[in-house]
């Protein structure tokens, strides 16, 4: 409850430092997120994204993305026909490891879009929607 209370207050503050910008409509309604939120509410009853990034190993600094997918879940259901997939050119090589846990070889990715264009998109589908993270890391 106090890390819910802690990020409203952060969201806020954000908002009012950056009244006096213009900022993109997805940015605002990225922090409006957390403005619909009801304590009382189960987890079955929110609306939420499930956001997966495979990458081409475990350094923050080194790796890159491969591979971004999300789903969304509304009332405890996921909605199959809103499912957005994409593979990401990671302009790096893939190594074996990386391979062998999320199956993307070298030649997917090198057909792929660049992250730069795989973002927007990425952010459309997210929407003011909750964010549910997880990270495969292929190291």
């Amino acid at each position: 409850m106090l890390d819910l209370t802690i990020a409203r207050l952060r969201n806020r503050w954000i908002r009012n430092r950056l009244r006096i910008k213009e900022l993109p409509p997805l940015a605002r309604d990225n922090l409006k997120a957390l403005d619909h939120l009801d304590l009382k509410q189960g987890a079955k009853d929110l609306r939420y994204v499930v956001l997966d990034l495979e990458t081409t190993g475990l350094s923050l600094s080194c790796d890159q993305v491969v591979s971004m997918a999300a789903y969304r879940v509304v009332e405890g259901r996921i909605l199959l026909g809103e499912i957005f997939s994409s593979l990401v050119n990671p302009d790096q090589a893939i190594p074996p490891s990386a391979v062998k846990i999320h199956g993307i070889v070298p030649s997917m990715g090198a057909r792929a879009p660049v992250v730069e264009e795989v973002c927007m998109p990425v952010r459309r589908y997210l929407g003011a929607d909750l964010r549910v993270g997880s990270l495969v890391n292929g190291g």
